[in-house]
Formats: structure tokens, C-alpha cells, sequence
């Protein structure tokens, strides 16, 4: 399976904590693997150095104890307590025995783990290959290749004369390995892990002894038949033609079409802030005060609430959904995607009114609306011009647009980008919140 480099993995590194990410970092990532594999119970772990690698003379002063004890308990890079992570390992009850052994290395940044509880003991081998990115070499004696950037199930069995022909049947998977051995398992490298009821079928075989789950350790993961943009310097030009976008730019883009279904990992957490952040931005817009059309989200007894358009259910819109149904307005959302106005509706019930996208369901929704939120992303390209000039003019003078997608372009014709100093203009009397980097006013 062919994998391509990422900007952010691979490029531009960890958030974290300690001297070096090839040891701090890529050490953490490690450790949290292996606590997946013991299901998060070890009491005893044994480290074992090759004294002719680097790891040797070092693992202690450029943090690679400190990551790798970060890691077993679970935590993240960044996380504030590393520092103290050997005392609090010895607190957790997990006792370390490090050792310099000839072990065969032939990485010189390589870390051969036993790890012991009460009931069971595994072994994993994995390397740093720099900037904080990893890779496990061998579990429980069988050669693997794991970067973290898959969601991992291993099926430990006798034989996988049934179990492989199941898990092709039923599971939806980027790769299925077959590693024989003294200690065998069948590897599934996939979006997400294996379903609960998947692996209580599995368990019922004779064959099938346990199953573990590891849970992907970097930012950005991979897929089987992943496609970039671009790959040289050449083709990043050459796609860049007509859009002129900045490298930082660039690298989103590039980064945008890297995950699953359209998933946008990288972004999420800032879509989250956008989204809640556009409907309290424009509950203010709507102020009197403000230009508005003086209208409250919620209403009050006796007066109707406010009329919220939502285009795009993505995370965005499913933030901007959550706000404005606590507030108690009026909430419709549209977008071209059936499978996600099911789970919206499911989610939110007769709470959200969901419409499916066409031109007159948009011009509809949005010339009576008080307030439509702009949500709409398309991964890698422009944000499509979903309202017009013309529908402004025959919407409620004092109402409010609220552009998320403005870093994307915006997809309102008469939107342009402003700032928080700045944050809203008037067009055709419609006030436009149009502010590029929203989640940038609560960093």
C-alpha cells in the first residue's frame, strides 16, 4: 500500500514537550501503542537498549524515558505533567527496569519493550525514524510495519482459515495481514476499529484467542488508495495556478484530501470553535445596536424566535446547530449530503429542521431567514457561491450573514473578508460577519 508524506506528521512535527521530538515525542507515541496493546494494565516493563545505538547514551537526558512513561500512562505529547512522568509512573505502580543489551539493533534509535501484568505479557520492537514519527518493527516475535496512523485491530488465533474470509466479508478495511508465528494474530489496518459485535463473533471461533485495539498516534492518518494534489515542487505549482494561494495554504489543501470520507482531522478542532462562535457572533449582529434587526435567537413568550440557516452539516454546522438550538431559535440546515442530514436528524430530532440542497430550498430558507450561517467546505478547492446579491435584496432589511467560509473564499457573493478590529460590514442592508480565522479571538 503506497503511503505519501504529510505536512504535518512528517514536515512540521509534534506539539510537545522536552528536548527532542525524535525522542520525546516519537518515545510517547510508542509507549501509548504499547499501553493499548496491554488494554492499559502493566505493572512491570522491561526497556532494552542496543549499546550500539544512540539510544544508549541518551534516553534519559534527550527525554526518551520521559516520553516513553508520558506514553504508558496515556498521555499526550504536550501534556504538562511529563516532566514529573517517572515519579508518577512509580506512583501508578508500574515498575521500569531499563538495560543495555546487545539486542541485534539495526536502527540506532531502537526501543525492544516486554510488557508485564497479572494476566498477560507482550513484546513490541518499534523505531524512531525522526520529527517525532515512529514505527513498530515486531509484535510478539512476528515482523509488522505500523506507523500510528492507522486504527490497528490485531486478532490473535491459532489459524485464520476462517477469520480472514469473515473480516473480508463484513468489515470495511484499508489491509488485512496474516502474521504467522509462535504467537499469531491477523492485522486489520482500517478507519476505525473493529465493531463490538464484529468482535464478539470473532471471539465465539475456536480458533480466535483475544483481540486488541490500537489506537492511531499521529494527527493525520493514511488510507489505502490515498491521493494528494500534488507531490513536487513542479505539480504544487502547477495546481496552484489560478487559486494563488499561500503555502500555508497549500499545506491545508494538501492535507484536506489525506483523510477518509471527506474527514478533515486538522481542521475539526478550530471547525468546532468556528461553528459555536458564528452563532454567538451573530445573535450580537442581530442587536439594534448593532445595525440588527433587533431580533433575540430565542425569542420571548408571545414572540416568535429567530429564523437560523444553516448551509453545510460538517463540523461547522453541527457546532453552529447545537449553539442555536440552545438558544432556542428556529433551526434549519441544509446540505447535499442524505447520509448526513439522517444523522442530524437523528441526533437532534424535531429540534432541526434538515433540508436537502437544491437552488430553491436555499433561496427559500434563506430570504426569510434572521440569521444563515455559512458552513459549506469543499476540501482542497473554493467554498461554492451559494447566496447571491439578489437574494440579500429580498431578504429582512437588519438580518445577519455569518461567513465561516470566507477563508475558503466565502460562499456569499457579497461577502469579502474582514477582521476582528473590523468584524462586519453592510451590503443590500445585510449585516456581514465575514471574519477570516474566527477561532483566532479565543486562543
Amino acid at each position: 500500500m503506497e503511503n505519501f508524506p504529510s505536512i504535518f506528521n512528517d514536515v512540521i512535527g509534534p506539539v510537545m514537550r522536552g528536548p527532542s521530538s525524535s525522542h520525546c515525542a516519537a518515545s510517547l507515541r510508542i509507549g501509548r501503542l504499547c499501553r493499548d496493546l496491554m488494554n492499559g494494565q502493566m505493572n512491570h516493563i522491561l526497556i532494552e537498549f542496543d549499546p550500539n545505538g544512540s539510544l544508549a547514551t541518551t534516553h534519559k537526558s534527550q527525554g526518551s524515558d520521559m516520553g516513553l512513561f508520558g506514553g504508558f500512562l496515556g498521555w499526550e505529547a504536550f501534556d504538562e505533567r511529563l516532566p514529573q512522568s517517572e515519579k508518577l509512573i512509580e506512583t501508578a505502580g508500574i515498575k521500569i527496569d531499563i538495560e543495555i543489551l546487545d539486542i541485534g539493533a539495526k536502527h540506532p534509535n531502537t526501543y525492544k519493550l516486554t510488557l508485564n501484568s497479572q494476566h498477560e505479557s507482550h513484546r513490541l520492537t518499534a523505531i524512531s525514524t525522526g520529527g517525532g514519527m515512529i514505527e513498530v518493527i515486531e509484535i510478539d516475535g512476528a515482523s509488522v510495519s505500523m506507523a500510528g496512523d492507522f486504527y490497528e485491530t490485531l486478532i490473535y488465533c491459532d489459524h485464520a482459515d476462517k477469520v480472514i474470509p469473515y473480516l473480508k466479508q463484513v468489515v470495511d478495511f484499508d489491509e488485512i495481514i496474516w502474521h504467522p508465528g509462535e504467537i499469531s494474530f491477523v492485522e486489520i489496518k482500517a478507519q476505525q476499529f473493529l465493531g463490538e459485535t464484529f468482535c464478539q463473533d470473532l471471539l465465539a471461533m475456536d480458533e480466535v484467542k483475544e483481540i486488541k485495539k490500537l489506537a492511531p498516534v499521529l494527527p493525520v492518518m493514511s488510507r489505502k488508495g490515498l491521493q494528494v494534489p500534488f507531490i513536487t515542487c513542479e505539480e504544487m505549482l502547477a495546481y496552484n495556478e489560478g487559486r494563488n494561494l499561500e503555502l500555508w495554504e497549500l499545506a491545508i489543501a494538501y492535507e484536506t484530501v489525506t483523510d477518509a470520507y471527506q474527514g478533515l482531522p486538522l481542521l475539526s478542532p478550530m471547525s468546532e470553535v468556528a461553528g459555536r462562535m458564528a452563532i454567538q457572533a451573530g445573535a450580537h449582529c442581530l442587536e439594534k445596536p448593532q445595525g440588527g434587526s433587533g431580533v433575540l435567537l430565542g425569542g420571548v413568550p408571545g414572540v416568535a424566535s429567530a429564523k437560523v440557516v444553516i448551509l453545510g452539516g460538517g463540523v461547522v454546522g453541527t457546532n453552529a446547530i447545537r449553539m442555536a438550538i440552545g438558544q432556542e431559535a428556529h433551526v434549519t440546515v441544509i446540505d447535499k449530503s442524505l447520509k448526513r442530514l439522517k444523522e442530524l436528524d437523528l441526533q437532534f430530532a424535531s429540534r432541526l429542521n434538515t433540508l436537502y440542497a437544491t437552488a430553491h430550498a436555499i433561496d427559500k430558507a434563506v430570504v426569510n431567514a434572521d440569521l444563515v450561517i455559512g458552513a459549506v467546505l469543499v476540501p482542497g478547492a473554493a467554498a461554492p457561491r451559494l447566496v447571491t446579491r439578489e437574494q440579500l435584496k429580498r431578504m429582512r432589511k437588519g438580518s445577519v450573514l455569518v461567513d465561516v467560509a470566507i477563508d475558503q473564499g466565502g460562499c456569499f457573493e457579497t461577502s469579502r473578508p474582514t477582521t476582528h478590529a473590523e468584524p462586519t460590514y453592510e451590503e443590500e442592508g445585510i449585516i456581514h460577519y465575514c471574519v477570516a480565522n474566527m477561532p483566532g479571538a479565543v486562543p
